[in-house]
């Protein structure tokens, strides 16, 4: 369901046609019209809301899987390295980077000031139309995270531990499997799985399969 009402209402269309029997353009007006306050946007979630209410079932890990033990979270918060610091302060001052450069506002006019420091947070790299192969023997050593990640991974291999790594940028993914690749000399389909948008139905459920097996690395 990517936020659109009128894709809402097909799968209602679908679950109930007898009840939602009218077309899309009916619903639409209803649900799908610009709220300006809001106290209008709280109380259409709250018609939304007692409208599919019926139509959920949640199930929660106790319910479904209670033998599986607790889940344990470990915040770790990492420092910024200088690289991101000084690009971090340039930002702040709508000046944009390129190649590591201080150039014209192109960048955050595309993709925004908040979006640029977010990614910044992960890698310098991710701002980059173009990375250089120089610039990616250097891949850890100039982000904060890439840094402790890598030191992570040294510690969790050597007690073959697995590890589930979830990124919103692609850009990421690709960054740390090269980072597997060139520091750890990892495989792919050997030593480590990608799945993103770009993955087969096949080929994901191949990759999952290889990951869950007790055998693999």
């Amino acid at each position: 369901l990517q936020n659109s009402t009128t894709e809402l209402w097909s799968l209602l269309n679908f679950i109930v046609p007898k009840l939602f029997k009218k077309n899309a353009s009916s619903f639409e007006d209803w649900f799908g019209v610009p709220l300006e306050t809001e106290e209008e946007r709280l109380l259409m979630a709250k018609r939304l809301h007692s409208l599919l209410r019926p139509f959920m079932l949640r199930r929660t890990k106790q319910e479904v899987l209670s033998q599986l033990p607790a889940k344990v979270e470990h915040t770790i918060t990492v420092p910024l390295s200088e690289v991101q610091q000084s690009l971090y302060r340039q930002i702040q001052s709508h000046r944009v980077v390129g190649s590591l450069k201080v150039k014209e506002d192109v960048k955050i006019i595309n993709s925004g000031v908040y979006m640029s420091l977010r990614q910044l947070a992960i890698h310098p790299y991710m701002l980059q139309d173009y990375i250089p192969s120089w610039y990616l023997e250097r891949i850890n050593q100039i982000s904060g995270k890439f840094d402790i990640l890598q030191k992570l991974l040294v510690r969790l291999r050597a007690t073959r531990h697995k590890v589930l790594i979830f990124s919103q940028f692609t850009v990421a993914l690709s960054l740390i499997e090269f980072m597997l690749e060139e520091k750890f000399q990892f495989e792919i389909e050997k030593n480590y799985e990608r799945l993103d948008g770009s993955t087969s139905s096949e080929d994901r459920m191949a990759s999952m399969k290889r990951f869950t097996d007790n055998e693999s690395d």
